[in-house]
């Protein structure tokens, strides 16, 4: 981040000495190529300057969630449809988190905490589901889906109080951290079978 504010100065230093040699370079009355050439570089220059104080803005304000990018399990899966959910509610709750800000009392890194576990139970979904032979894997497949269900039920809970807090619903603003804390308490007592 230090770097990436220094690097801004150095930008504007270079900005500021272009518009300078613009000013001070030709001696004849109208435009000279001289002229042109450090208007061009102080254009560049402060295009260079825009894209450094934008990466300082994205730098000091990441994301508060970011949707997964593993890749989805296999259609024949039976946890494909809820992992689909899941990652839908993934892109959904980034969205809205990120136009809540971190001025509401929630646990964002819980958050994302327990998303994880979240995917990493769909992981061991998909894992028991290529051991073998279904007919022995079977329960324990079972299991393991009706407890992602649970979490993802959790967690479609957290994204409609997300959605209806970032609409505006006072209640639901006061509603949201308890959703994240649910979430938690679903994910801690998940956490402990992945």
């Amino acid at each position: 981040m230090r770097l990436a504010v220094l690097s801004v100065l150095y930008r504007l230093l270079g900005l500021a000495a272009c518009v300078v040699l613009t000013l001070q370079v030709g001696v004849q009355d109208g435009v000279e190529g001289g002229e042109v050439f450090w208007g061009v570089c102080s254009l560049v220059f402060l295009a260079v300057v825009v894209a450094g104080v934008l990466r300082v803005h994205r730098l000091s304000h990441p994301p508060l969630l970011r949707p997964s990018s593993a890749p989805l399990p296999p259609e024949t899966s039976r946890a494909a449809d809820t992992v689909r959910r899941l990652r839908t509610r993934d892109v959904e709750l980034a969205g809205h988190a990120g136009r809540l800000g971190r001025d509401i009392d929630v646990d964002w890194v819980g958050v994302a905490a327990s998303v994880e576990v979240l995917h990493r139970l769909a992981d061991g979904v998909v894992a028991v589901e290529a051991t073998g032979d279904p007919a022995q894997t079977g329960p324990t497949v079972d299991r393991l889906v009706a407890r992602l269900h649970d979490g993802v039920t959790a967690h479609d809970r957290l994204t409609r109080a997300a959605a209806e807090a970032v609409a505006g619903d006072p209640a639901a603003r006061r509603r949201l951290p308890a959703a994240a804390e649910q979430l938690a308490g679903t994910t801690r007592g998940l956490a402990r079978t992945v």
